[in-house]
């Protein structure tokens, strides 16, 4: 395989890079502008719906899904005369499922409408009449982002299973840009937030399924204006959606994917499981924010401005290795080359520990006066700084279990395991409502939970991969000594903190990040020579 996994992770990692420095800002405006109070606990929520959204489907089991079947319907020729077939057979399985799907999706914004007062309260299960009533208005101007990123992570899937990764990677940016814009002009007019930022996000949902269907296009054509034309053909459109609800007898080229049609119906039967299996995190957290609203007013905000911090390194390290392994290890269970799959696996592990535990070590440290930094200005107050660090704190071991929890899925899923992951998302569901129920505190269980989901997962995997005689093999010396290389890094951090006056609070701040960062390059040069290596691929970008 020409591109391994920390190959194209690389790639996606760098463009992940700048869409979440983007939200950062756009995070920090946020806190800014809106405080982390009553307003903020109501656009929290509602920010909730969308933010959901886009990481089941484009980020989860919708996308993952897809590209899983269509690289096994490539793989399926076996001579030169099948590959032509194999190729239709795709597009009439993508061509299919994309009817399907959307007018499901429309289904499901129409049914969100009328049940959005339930939905409101389903999420806020404690907001008094007035909150109730401002989040039910705004969970109806965030439905339509659920079909444009439903759509959206179709052509993601397309773009994957292609082996094109660029144009997805980059196009979260556009969401952040927008974002961002929408809040300088709800500043500059006056503007309520709530809708104003809920408008730009759907907004943006659109322009990324237009791109990304723009992208593959082009791929394939070569021409820009050609493709330009195919991508906004409406009346194409139209008469493939009338012919979808009122089906007509099969031309010649349809017949050549009639065999598919049962690939299509499992897909979209698939689904449902593929979206409870990859929703683990988000759904723990979910149920955190709805007991948190408990606790009394800026508990939801400050799990929200907690999570986005989180978003950091979860985005260039979960998600990145995540996009990047499924449809490698994909590929490789289907050619049934389990040496390479547990290979590619193993390496995508190594990657993950040398960057997550410097970044949870590293949070650890710089918490408090990060988020002071960060979020305390405007409407951001001395509570909501204590309440944000208190939970971002109880947050961080989320970090690795989330990294680990996406690697171990992608591998489940390769070797059919969606049925198992999906069951286990719901054990860790139930455990989750009954931990919290019985008054303990919401981010610890969500932390342990989903260390559970972790293990069960990595459990089945290993019992799996011993059936066929393979097994995932881990350099255990050399994971002590980049552990060893951040602790060190990290206590340098707090050292530098503790010594600086916190009236130099910035200067402290950059001086203990910048020297930790620079400790850690060079422990790990002078240790552990091996993860030097492999970190001087994100740094030289080396294909």
């Amino acid at each position: 395989m020409a591109e391994h996994i920390t190959q194209i992770t690389t790639k996606i990692f760098c463009l992940t890079f700048i869409s979440r420095i983007l939200g950062l800002l756009r995070d920090l405006a946020l806190a800014w502008l809106v405080g982390a109070g009553v307003l903020a606990d109501i656009l929290a929520c509602a920010l909730r719906l969308p933010h959901l959204a886009r990481r089941l489907l484009q980020e989860g089991l919708l996308s993952l899904t897809l590209i899983s079947t269509l690289l096994k319907l490539k793989n399926t020729a076996s001579n030169e005369n099948e590959i032509s077939k194999d190729i239709d057979n795709a597009e009439f399985f993508f061509s299919k499922t994309k009817d399907t799907l959307f007018i499901i999706l429309c289904l499901i914004l129409i049914v969100g409408y009328v049940l959005s007062g339930i939905l409101a309260s389903l999420l806020a299960p404690n907001f008094d009449h007035a909150k109730h009533e401002e989040l039910t208005s705004l969970i109806k101007i965030s439905l339509p982002y659920l079909l444009f990123v439903g759509m959206s992570a179709l052509w993601m899937a397309r773009l994957h299973a292609a082996k094109l990764f660029f144009v997805p990677a980059a196009l979260p940016i556009l969401l952040n840009i927008s974002i961002l814009m929408a809040l300088a002009i709800a500043y500059i007019f006056d503007l309520p937030y709530g809708p104003t930022v809920l408008w730009s996000i759907s907004l943006a949902g659109l322009l990324q399924w237009l791109l990304q269907k723009l992208a593959y296009v082009k791929s394939q054509t070569k021409s820009f204006f050609k493709s330009l034309k195919l991508t906004f053909n409406l009346q194409e459109t139209y008469k493939r959606l009338k012919a979808y609800l009122s089906p007509k007898k099969l031309d010649a080229n349809a017949a050549l994917g009639q065999t598919d049609k049962s690939a299509v119906s499992q897909t979209i039967g698939r689904i449902p499981l593929g979206l409870l299996a990859s929703s683990t995190q988000h759904l723990l957290l979910l149920i955190a924010m709805i007991f948190l609203s408990n606790l009394g007013d800026g508990y939801v905000a400050a799990q929200f401005y907690a999570e986005r911090i989180l978003e950091l390194p979860l985005g260039l390290i979960a998600v990145s290795l995540g996009l990047a392994s499924l449809p490698i290890l994909t590929q490789f269970a289907a050619q049934e080359k389990w040496s390479s799959l547990t290979r590619q696996l193993s390496q995508a592990i190594h990657w993950a520990w040398l960057l997550i535990v410097p970044a949870t070590a590293g949070l650890a440290v710089v918490n408090n006066a990060l988020i002071t930094l960060l979020f305390a200005h405007g409407q951001f107050d001395h509570e909501s700084i204590l309440r944000t660090s208190a939970i971002l704190q109880a947050y961080l071991p989320l970090i690795p279990a989330a990294t680990f929890n996406r690697l171990l899925l992608s591998a489940c899923l390769a070797l059919d395991g969606l049925k198992f992951s999906a069951l286990t998302t719901l054990l860790c569901t139930i455990l989750a409502i009954t931990a919290s129920v019985a008054g303990f505190y919401p981010p610890y269980v969500a932390v342990g939970c989903l260390w559970l989901a972790t293990i069960i997962l990595s459990i089945w995997l290993k019992i799996q991969l011993a059936q066929k005689k393979a097994k995932i093999i881990l350099a255990y010396k050399t994971l002590f000594k980049s552990t060893l290389c951040s602790i060190l890094a990290c206590a340098l951090a707090a050292l530098i903190l503790n010594l600086i006056s916190q009236t130099a609070q910035i200067l402290s701040l950059i001086l203990a990040i910048s020297s930790a960062i620079g400790a850690w390059m060079i422990l790990l040069k002078l240790i552990s020579p091996n993860d030097w290596r492999r970190l001087k691929k994100i740094l030289k970008l080396k294909n």
